[in-house]
């Protein structure tokens, strides 16, 4: 079976090509979500680490925060959700 990559694949392959190689910096920071209820005050908020290589480019390793689900993502800053960005502390 011959499998063709189409136009999105390629540009993601060609975004996540330059981290390859580099090494992850200090600058590691931990993301929390900010909500305006008091139930969620006391309970863990973190929602993903934010990892910056050597030439200052920035990946998140994140718990939903491209689609506001349960699953787990290695995703670009563009790539969060904008109602999701508004209520990110560490950004």
């Amino acid at each position: 079976m011959h499998h063709t990559k189409d136009k999105g694949d390629l540009a993601a392959a060609k975004v996540w090509a330059r981290f390859v190689g580099q090494r992850i910096s200090s600058n590691i920071t931990i993301l929390k979500r900010s909500y305006s209820s008091a139930l969620y005050a006391d309970i863990a908020n973190e929602i993903g680490l934010l990892f910056e290589v050597e030439d200052g480019s920035r990946f998140i390793a994140s718990h939903g925060l491209h689609d506001d689900s349960d699953d787990f993502s290695v995703i670009q800053e563009s790539q969060i959700d904008n109602e999701i960005r508004n209520q990110i502390q560490g950004l």
